[in-house]
C-alpha cells in the first residue's frame, strides 16, 4: 500500500516540473518577441547616423566647392581666410510690376503750350508796372489790415530777375578802411549834413547779437540808447530807431514802437528783431515763418530796382548771413516791397522765396527789415573785417540798404 502511495506523489511532482518548464518556455519565447523590435530601432538608428555623416561629407564637398570658385574675387584674394555669416530670416514674397513705357500713338495727343495773348506777352519781360509804387511816403490805406494780393517783389516781374541773377564767384573778406562808410555817405547823401544831426534824433536799442550803432559812428551820425525802460522818454524827440537782433523789448516798450511808426517814425529792424519786435508791432506785415539760415555768404538780388532804397545798390553782390538768422515770410500787403532776394536761400526758406529785406508803410511811418546784421561782421575776432563786400562799391549790399534807408529818415527829421 505505500509503494503505491508514493508513485502516485512521483507522478504528481513530475506533471507541475513539466508545466514549469512550459512557463519557462513560454516566458522566453515573449522576451525574443520584445527584444525584436529593439534590434530593429537600433537598426533605423545606424541607418540614420551613416545617413547624417552621408550630408556632413556633402556639405564639405559642396563649400570646398565654392571657396574654390572664389579664389578668383579680388574680396577673396585680399584675405586667406574668409568667415561669413549668414542669418537666415523667414522667406517673404514681393509683388513687383513691370512698366513699359510705349509710344503714344492714339489716346491723348501731343501737349502743345498756349500761345500767350498779345496783350499779357510783357508780363515774361522785366517790365515794371504802370502802377507808381510806394516810396516811403503816403499812409496805409484803411482796407490794409486785409490781405489783398502779391506784394511787389515777388511777382513774376521780380521772380525772374532772380532766376535770371548772375551766379556769384569767390567771395573774399577784405579790411575795410575806417572812413568808407562815411566816403560812401557823402558820395551818395550830399544834402545830408551830419554836423547838422542831434543824438536826440537817432534812438538805437543795441542788441546782443547785431551792432548796428557801429556803423553809424563810422558815418558819424549820433545817436542815443534805449530799452523798454525808458524807450518812450527817448523816442519823443526821435525820427529814427534801429533796434539790434535780437529785439528783446517788453510789451509795453512794442506798444511804444508801434505808436511811434504810426505817427510817422522810422523803424529799422534786423535778424531775430523780426520775432523779438516787428511782428509784434506791426501784426499782419511780416511773420517769422519758423526756418532759420546757416552762417554763409548767399547771393542777393534786388528785385525791385526803382525803390530809392536800392539806388547805388550792386545787383547781384554777396549777402552775409549769422548762423540761425530768422527767415521771413511776408504778409500780403499793398505798402509791402520785398527789396532782395537769393536764389540759393530759396531751399531753406519754408515759403520758397529768399526774402533778404523787405520794407513797408505803418500808419504814417516806414520800415525797413532784413536778414542778417547791419554791423560788418558778428564772428570775426577783427570787427574791420568785411566778408561780404560788394565788387562796385566795397561795402555789403546789406549795408547800402540800411545806409539808404537811415539817410532817408534824418533827411525827414
Amino acid at each position: 500500500m505505500k509503494k503505491k502511495t508514493f508513485s502516485k506523489r512521483g507522478a504528481s511532482l513530475q506533471s507541475n516540473n513539466n508545466i514549469f518548464s512550459g512557463l519557462n518556455r513560454f516566458v522566453a519565447a515573449l522576451n525574443r518577441t520584445v527584444s525584436a523590435p529593439n534590434r530593429t530601432v537600433s537598426a533605423l538608428n545606424r541607418t540614420v547616423s551613416a545617413a547624417n555623416r552621408t550630408v556632413s561629407a556633402l556639405t564639405r564637398t559642396v563649400s570646398a566647392i565654392l571657396l574654390a570658385s572664389l579664389v578668383g574675387f579680388p574680396a577673396y584674394a585680399q584675405s586667406k581666410t574668409h568667415t561669413e555669416v549668414i542669418q537666415v530670416q523667414p522667406a517673404t514674397t514681393y509683388y513687383t510690376t513691370r512698366v513699359e513705357k510705349v509710344t503714344n500713338t492714339t489716346k491723348y495727343p501731343k501737349y502743345k503750350p498756349p500761345t500767350p495773348p498779345a496783350s499779357k506777352q510783357q508780363i515774361f519781360q522785366h517790365v515794371i508796372p504802370d502802377k507808381p509804387p510806394t516810396l516811403l511816403t503816403g499812409q496805409v490805406g484803411e482796407d490794409d489790415d486785409l490781405d489783398d494780393g502779391i506784394n511787389r517783389g515777388v511777382g513774376p516781374v521780380a521772380d525772374d530777375l532772380l532766376k535770371q541773377s548772375a551766379r556769384l564767384g569767390e567771395v573774399r573778406k577784405v579790411h575795410l578802411e575806417g572812413d568808407v562808410f562815411r566816403k560812401w555817405m557823402t558820395k551818395n547823401w550830399p544834402k545830408l549834413d551830419v554836423t547838422q544831426l542831434k543824438p536826440f534824433n537817432t534812438v538805437v536799442v543795441k542788441g546782443r547779437y547785431d551792432h548796428a550803432e557801429r556803423v553809424l559812428e563810422y558815418c558819424h551820425i549820433p545817436y542815443q540808447t534805449a530799452d523798454s525802460s525808458n524807450i518812450a522818454n527817448k523816442l519823443r524827440q526821435a525820427t529814427l530807431l534801429v533796434i539790434d537782433c535780437p529785439g528783446e523789448l517788453s510789451d509795453g516798450a512794442i506798444d511804444v514802437v508801434r505808436s511811434f511808426i504810426i505817427s510817422g517814425g522810422y523803424v529799422l529792424t534786423t535778424d531775430w528783431a523780426l520775432s523779438g519786435t516787428l511782428q509784434r508791432a506791426c501784426p499782419g506785415f511780416v511773420y517769422f515763418d519758423g526756418a532759420y539760415s546757416k552762417s554763409e555768404v548767399v547771393d542777393g538780388t534786388v528785385v525791385t530796382p526803382d525803390n530809392n532804397l536800392v539806388a547805388n545798390a550792386p545787383s547781384p553782390a554777396p549777402w552775409k548771413l549769422d548762423d540761425k538768422s530768422e527767415l521771413v515770410k511776408p504778409g500780403a500787403r499793398k505798402s509791402l516791397q520785398v527789396l532782395a532776394r537769393s536764389k540759393s536761400l530759396t531751399y531753406e526758406d519754408t515759403v520758397g522765396l529768399g526774402v533778404l529785406a523787405l520794407t513797408f508803410d505803418y500808419g504814417r511811418g516806414h520800415v525797413l527789415h532784413q536778414i542778417g546784421h547791419v554791423d560788418n561782421n558778428s564772428d570775426l575776432a577783427n570787427n574791420a573785417v568785411l566778408p561780404d563786400p560788394s565788387p562796385q562799391v566795397v561795402i555789403s549790399l546789406r549795408q547800402v540798404i540800411s545806409l539808404n534807408f537811415i539817410a532817408n529818415a534824418l533827411m525827414h527829421r
